[in-house]
């Protein structure tokens, strides 16, 4: 308990304030004297509701042994002040920190890590609830009322809600972050490390977006399993992607983007690929790539471009005809047997299809029909 010259306070409502008893009522002592009269209390008795014990400073405090089911340990002893543990603090229940939990870093035994929380789990020792899946850990977080009444505090209703926010940022000092290449806010990793492990599926991230059966009636404008939103710039960025994979290479298959099930993937927007654009049939009897315009289409359905030449060397109009333009031969070197290629002459009061092909033999061969 306190040490000399500290005091301590017992406060048992449901007692007399004598010192021959085993219970106290707002009796302030010293050392000595609480000393004497905690030794006197029964520390394995369940105390009544209501007895609460404080303490301000210093040594150990016993519990009973067993608390009545209907107290809330936290209301049955507390402290005040700050605490400091060197140690490891281990725990069977929960641990509340209503005020907000702060996690101090900075330079320490574990300069790369300074707060880590390590989940050990054994498959071998589940509870055997019958579940599907297992979770390492886990947030709940559920939103009730109506949220229509914060106007009542004199501000905007907050429109939306989030159950989570990892907001990472630099100081605002010159030279804060000096040495850093890359700023990442989460890492995710999975990785498989049992010799003879044997899994369906390794996934790092599993992303899922729902509207219940509970939710009769309900209606979602807009269901995004993952919403990237473009970047601020208040300097200059040389590429800013919104999504960027490292196509991998190591499997038997290896697919940058992989999607399923018979609904179209719709891209809304321009795509540019840089380096090639490959369409293979899942099926014998899938299309393999299709073009389709509008019911109004008024632009070309399909251009091909060439950097040297202004404008599209073959289109598809829009009605889906194939026209050509290009106004040069090619090179007989580009042409294989068995190839032909096709060229516009566009002279006045002359104008020519040209052909030029190579035979199987290997030789060049040319015509040309004139257009009345």
């Amino acid at each position: 308990m306190a040490g000399p010259g500290l005091s301590t306070t017992v406060d048992f409502d449901n007692a007399d304030s004598t010192t021959g008893d085993a219970t106290v009522k707002r009796h302030q002592m010293d050392h000595d004297t609480s000393h004497a009269i905690l030794n006197k209390i029964d520390k394995d008795a369940a105390p009544a509701d209501g007895q609460v014990l404080t303490w301000a400073s210093g040594s150990n405090v016993y519990l009973p042994a067993t608390l009545p089911s209907a107290l809330n340990p936290a209301s049955y002893v507390s402290k005040t002040g700050d605490s400091t543990i060197n140690g490891s603090l281990t725990t069977n229940g929960q641990v509340g920190a209503r005020g907000g939990l702060y996690i101090g870093g900075g330079a320490g035994s574990v300069p790369r890590s300074p707060f880590g929380v390590v989940i050990d789990i054994n498959g071998s020792t589940l509870d055997g609830t019958g579940l599907v899946d297992k979770v390492g850990q886990q947030t709940n977080v559920k939103f009730t009322g109506n949220f229509s009444g914060e106007a009542g505090f004199g501000a905007a209703d907050p429109g939306f809600v989030w159950l989570a926010n990892d907001f990472q940022t630099t100081g605002t000092a010159a030279g804060d972050c000096t040495g850093l290449t890359d700023l990442t806010v989460r890492l995710i990793e999975a990785h498989a490390m049992a010799p003879g492990i044997n899994l369906n599926v390794l996934q790092a991230l599993q992303v899922e977006a729902h509207l219940e059966p509970s939710a009769t009636g309900g209606h979602i404008a807009n269901l995004y399993g993952i919403s990237i939103i473009a970047p601020r710039n208040g300097g200059t960025i040389d590429n800013a992607y919104g999504l960027h994979i490292d196509s991998p290479t190591t499997a038997t298959n290896n697919y940058s983007i992989f999607v399923t099930g018979s609904a179209e993937s719709v891209f809304y927007g321009p795509i540019t690929l840089i380096n090639r654009l490959a369409v293979k049939s899942s099926a014998d009897g899938d299309v393999v790539a299709q073009f389709r315009g509008r019911g109004g289409q008024t632009a070309n359905i399909v251009e091909i471009l060439h950097d040297g030449y202004g404008q599209p060397a073959a289109r598809f109009s829009n009605l889906g005809v194939f026209v050509q333009s290009y106004p040069m031969a090619p090179a007989d070197s580009s042409l294989v047997n068995n190839e032909c290629s096709m060229w516009i002459d566009g002279t006045s009061g002359a104008m020519k299809v040209w052909f030029k092909g190579r035979d199987n033999g290997g030789t060049i061969r040319t015509a040309s029909v004139a257009l009345a």
